[in-house]
């Protein structure tokens, strides 16, 4: 093998190497963002969790109020004797 073929492997075989290189890295860049993502999504799902959470509480406080003014309507039985 000649001094020139030598360097055309080398110079073959660096460039594989750099693109696998590139690759993982691409790879790692996919990877780091995935659980970003996953925390974001998690984030934003518990956000709207307790939003509901808060709308039903207030939906409670209404009817719990409402049942009272009714209760206040409906004679008792010692009213009625």
């Amino acid at each position: 093998m000649s001094s020139s073929e030598s360097r055309r492997e080398l110079h073959s075989e660096l460039a594989l190497e750099q693109e696998a290189t590139a690759d993982l890295r691409e790879l790692v860049n996919i990877q780091r963002q995935q659980p970003d993502e996953m925390v974001k999504k998690m984030q934003a799902a518990e956000e709207e969790r307790a939003k509901k959470d808060e709308e039903m509480r207030q939906k409670q406080v209404g009817t719990d109020a409402l049942l009272r003014r009714l209760m206040t309507l409906i004679p008792t039985n010692q009213e009625t004797r």
